[in-house]
């Protein structure tokens, strides 16, 4: 775990498979999944870094998972995925914003993001998804 701006932001790291990021001043979550997602070993640290993030936040956070790898996750990821989404759920973010660049994933995300009930929106750019989290509303 890194910190930097003097607390502000902290930095959970797994094994290159992807990076949490909490910023307690803008009351964010941050991941970024970049490795290759092929097997979660690799990342077994991944639901206590989202416990550990969730507990940093308070309710009406928001959210930004960014997708920068280009490889599906393996199914293997399946429940870990899905328990961090109830743990995320459980703070009650305000927003979530989604941003990868590959039109497929992008349209079935959609579609899974209005079945969760979250004010969830899929961006095909980070600056733009930045824009709609740190707007009110």
């Amino acid at each position: 775990m890194a910190k930097k701006n003097g607390d502000q932001v902290v930095k959970f790291e797994g094994n290159g498979e992807y990076v949490i990021e909490v910023d307690t001043q803008k009351n964010r979550i941050s991941y970024d999944f970049c490795g290759q997602l092929d097997d979660y070993k690799k990342a077994s640290d991944y639901l206590t870094h989202t416990k550990q993030a969730v507990e940093m936040v308070t309710p009406g956070y928001t959210l930004l998972s960014a997708v920068t790898t280009r490889r599906v996750p393996s199914f293997n990821w399946t429940t870990p995925f899905r328990e961090s989404m109830q743990l995320l759920k459980s703070k009650q973010p305000r927003r979530v914003a989604i941003v990868m660049d590959m039109t497929l994933h992008r349209m079935v995300l959609n579609v899974v993001s209005k079945m969760s009930g979250l004010n969830t929106k899929v961006f095909s750019e980070q600056g733009s998804a930045l824009t709609w989290l740190d707007e009110e509303g």
